[in-house]
């Protein structure tokens, strides 16, 4: 009896000690699901029988070849969806909630931000998400933007000065050296990921009322809206050239660069890199509306 006990003595320390190295190294190794193929989209749904309310705003997800179509988040306003680098969470902005990431498969959820309103949202591969927040001291509501950053290894949030208020729409470039953005209103900037090395494109006033929506794969030109207009800038010239109606403008590539994914008539399209051949997507129904898709 004495033997049988020290030998399950013996077995339940070495399973003490063996137990922390086990989880340790099963987290390690968690395998990660290949969604390079699935793009994730708003689905507005107004509220019934209240044409005053507005839309209820949801995160679904796709595929590329219109399989799979499921819900992601409910029941709020959730808009500016983005893919983490590893294609296994998803950052977007809530109400005046501030900035929520996701895992694909509705785990880890939670709020990574303080209680702003915020838009924007972009998921570096050093694990910080960069976003516009709505906590300026001016009065005008439009200046109060700020440009920030939540880290997710310490969860802590912090203003990254750019010496300029109204900042809005920050796009990060495909490469994570640059982020660009529109500011005052009155033209989009250049900087680095930490906010250094301001700069505007082109002179002052070329660019007013204008905003990025996406970097090229090139990560020489933006994708931007002026006006009606949907147009491709290059950030060291200048230079721009139309791209096609603002009604397709809101538009993402494919990770392997060869597809796009695009916003039309209130539904999800795809097209080839060079334009060509279009197909829908997804088609929503009883007045619901898909818009900002992220591939």
């Amino acid at each position: 009896m004495m033997k049988k006990l020290s030998l399950l003595f013996i077995l339940f320390a070495i399973l003490a000690v063996l137990s922390p190295a086990d989880n340790t190294l099963s987290l390690s190794r968690a395998v990660q699901v290949d969604n390079s193929e699935v793009i994730v989209f708003e689905k507005w749904i107004p509220f019934p029988n209240k044409p005053g309310w507005g839309y209820r705003i949801e995160l679904w997800l796709i595929n590329s070849d219109g399989s799979g179509l499921r819900q992601l988040t409910y029941d709020h306003r959730d808009t500016d969806p983005t893919w983490s680098p590893d294609k296994q969470h998803i950052t977007f902005a809530r109400d005046n909630r501030g900035i929520y990431i996701i895992k694909y498969d509705y785990t880890e959820y939670r709020r990574v931000s303080g209680r702003h309103r915020c838009f924007s949202p972009q998921w570096l591969k050093d694990n910080r998400i960069l976003y516009s927040a709505h906590i300026g001291p001016e009065e005008e509501f439009h200046l109060k933007w700020r440009l920030c950053e939540a880290s997710l290894d310490t969860f802590k949030e912090r203003i990254i000065d750019v010496k300029l208020p109204g900042v809005f729409s920050v796009k990060v470039s495909p490469d994570e050296l640059w982020i660009a953005f529109s500011a005052l209103q009155d033209n989009i900037y250049i900087a680095d990921t930490d906010g250094i090395g301001v700069r505007p494109v082109g002179k002052k006033g070329q660019l007013m009322e204008s905003y990025p929506l996406e970097w090229y794969p090139d990560g020489e030109h933006l994708l931007i809206v002026q006006d009606t207009h949907c147009l491709k800038l290059n950030i060291k010239s200048a230079k721009t050239e139309k791209v096609g109606p603002v009604a397709e403008c809101n538009m993402s590539w494919s990770p392997d660069h060869s597809r796009i994914v695009y916003e039309f008539n209130n539904q999800i399209w795809l097209m080839d890199a060079s334009g060509r051949n279009k197909r829908l997507l997804a088609k929503p129904g009883n007045g619901s509306q898909y818009k900002s898709p992220d591939w």
